[in-house]
């Protein structure tokens, strides 16, 4: 990721962790949905893929 939006993350860290963009420990990337600037959702695989979220 860029020097900017490191630091937006930073800045806003309770945005960053809602969006899935800064992960809490003990929680894996592939726990957690990311929400992408289209507003879709989607899951980590654990080779680094992206995967879109199923909705319940």
């Amino acid at each position: 990721m860029c020097r900017v939006c490191n630091g937006w993350f930073e800045d806003n860290p309770r945005q960053s962790y809602e969006a899935g963009w800064k992960v809490r420990r003990p929680q894996l990337p592939g726990e957690v949905l990311v929400t992408y600037a289209d507003g879709r959702e989607y899951q980590l695989t654990p080779d680094g893929v992206r995967a879109m979220a199923v909705t319940r």
